[in-house]
C-alpha cells in the first residue's frame, strides 16, 4: 500500500510542467491540480504569468481535491532577486485556499515541492509579477531629476535676471536723480537769481540783497542735502519749496502770488521721494505764469487723503496749449526737461519699489470749456512706502 502511495506521488511530480489543463481552467502541480487565481478578489484568466499593479497585491490559490489534507506538499512565493523574503519560506498545503496578502512590489515564482520525495524537486506553478507604483519607476525619478534640475536651473536663471535688471533700474534711477539736481540748480536759474540779487545790491537795498541771498544759499544747501537721501520729510519739502518758489518769483520781478496751504490732518514727518515736487512746480512758474500778461497766482495744497498724502500744484496761467505755442515761437524760449524726466523717474521708482505714486497734469478750463485758463498737478504719495 505504501509502495502504490509512493509511486502514486512520485507520478504526480512527473506531471508539473505548469502548463493550462486541457480546457484552460487548471495547472497541474506536484500532486496538486491550481483550478484558479484570484488577485484582490478578482478570478483571471489562467496562464503561466500573471501580471498585476501595486494597488491588488492580494494573492488566492484554489488547489484541487485530488489529495487529502494534510499531506507532504509543501508551497512557497519564491523572489529570485530577494531570496531572504518571508515570502521565500516552505508553507504547508493545509486547505484548498491558500492566501498572501499585501505582498511588495516585484517578480515571484509560485513553487510546490513534495518534502517526503527522495529528490525534491521544486516546480513553479506561474509567475507573479507585481508592478512598482509610479513613483517607484525608474522613468518617474528620471523625470523628478530632470524636473529638479530645470526648476534649480530656471530659478537661478531667474534670480540673476531680477538682480541684473535691479542693479540697472538702480542705476537708472541714480542717473535720474542727478540729472534731476542738474536741472534743478540749472545756470540758467542760479545766473538770474543772482543778477536778481545783484540789483538789489546795486540799488543800496541791502537788506532785501542780504534776505534773497541768505535764502539762495539756504537753497542750495538744501538741494544738495536732498540729492544725497532718498527720502525726504514733507515738513522739508515744504521749506525747500518755499524757498524755491521765493527765488522764482524774485527772478521773475514779484510776477506771481503764491500760496502754500498744508491740511492739519497732514503729518510732516511722513517722508515722500526727494526732488519729486519741485519740478511740477517749476513747469507752471516757466511755462504759465511767466507768460501771462497780469499778474499770475500759484496755489500749492497738502492734503490727507485716506491713504494717500496729495499734493495739488494749481496756477492761473497761460495754459499748456499757448504755453506751447509760445515756445515754438521764441527760439530762446525756455526749454525744461525737468517734468519729463520726472514723469519716468516716478515710473520707475514705482516699478523698483512696488510703490503707486500716482500724478495726473490737467488743464483749469473756463465754465464754458472753451479755453484753459490754466494747470492743475495732483500727486499721490502712498503713507506707507518704505
Amino acid at each position: 500500500m505504501k509502495y502504490r502511495l509512493s509511486n502514486l506521488i512520485f507520478f504526480f511530480f512527473g506531471l508539473l510542467t505548469f502548463s493550462m489543463a486541457q480546457e484552460n481552467t487548471q495547472i497541474r502541480g506536484s500532486g496538486v491540480f491550481i483550478e484558479k487565481v484570484e488577485i484582490s478578489g478578482r478570478e483571471i484568466p489562467m496562464d503561466s504569468i500573471f501580471q498585476t499593479d501595486y494597488y491588488h497585491n492580494n494573492l488566492k490559490v484554489f488547489v484541487g481535491n485530488k489529495f487529502t489534507f494534510p499531506n507532504t506538499c509543501r508551497y512557497r512565493l519564491f523572489n529570485p532577486d530577494v531570496a531572504s523574503s518571508k515570502y521565500s519560506i516552505w508553507n504547508a498545503v493545509n486547505s484548498p485556499e491558500i492566501n498572501i496578502y499585501n505582498l511588495p512590489a516585484g517578480t515571484y515564482e509560485f513553487q510546490f515541492m513534495d518534502v517526503e520525495s527522495k529528490t525534491k524537486v521544486t516546480k513553479t506553478a506561474f509567475t507573479l509579477i507585481i508592478n512598482r507604483p509610479w513613483y517607484r519607476t525608474w522613468w518617474f525619478w528620471a523625470l523628478g531629476f530632470v524636473c529638479l534640475f530645470t526648476l534649480l536651473y530656471g530659478r537661478e536663471k531667474f534670480l540673476k535676471s531680477q538682480e541684473e535688471e535691479e542693479k540697472e533700474q538702480q542705476k537708472k534711477i541714480v542717473d535720474l536723480e542727478l540729472r534731476t539736481l542738474q536741472l534743478q540748480m540749472n545756470p540758467h536759474f542760479i545766473f538770474n537769481a543772482l543778477n536778481s540779487i545783484q540789483s538789489y545790491v546795486m540799488s543800496q537795498d541791502t537788506f532785501k540783497a542780504n534776505d534773497y541771498l541768505t535764502k539762495f544759499a539756504h537753497l542750495i544747501r538744501m538741494f544738495l542735502d536732498s540729492s544725497r537721501n532718498k527720502y525726504i520729510s514733507i515738513d522739508e519739502e515744504i521749506t525747500l519749496l518755499q524757498l524755491y518758489v521765493e527765488m522764482e518769483n524774485l527772478r521773475f520781478e514779484n510776477k506771481f502770488d503764491y500760496q502754500i496751504n498744508i491740511d492739519p490732518n497732514v503729518d510732516k514727518m511722513i517722508e515722500i521721494p526727494t526732488m519729486v515736487l519741485q519740478p511740477f512746480i517749476e513747469n507752471s512758474i516757466n511755462h504759465g505764469l511767466r507768460y501771462k500778461k497780469n499778474k499770475g497766482f500759484l496755489e500749492i495744497s497738502f492734503t490727507d487723503d485716506a491713504n494717500f498724502i496729495t499734493c495739488t500744484v494749481k496756477d492761473d496761467g497761460v495754459g499748456r496749449i499757448k504755453s506751447k505755442g509760445i515756445q515754438v515761437k521764441s527760439i530762446k524760449g525756455y526749454k525744461s526737461q525737468g517734468l519729463k524726466i520726472t514723469e519716468e523717474r516716478l515710473k520707475t521708482y514705482n516699478k523698483l519699489n512696488n510703490s503707486n505714486i500716482q500724478f495726473s497734469i490737467n488743464n483749469v478750463l473756463l465754465e464754458n470749456e472753451s479755453e484753459d485758463v490754466g494747470t492743475v498737478v495732483i500727486i499721490k504719495f502712498p503713507k506707507n512706502m518704505e
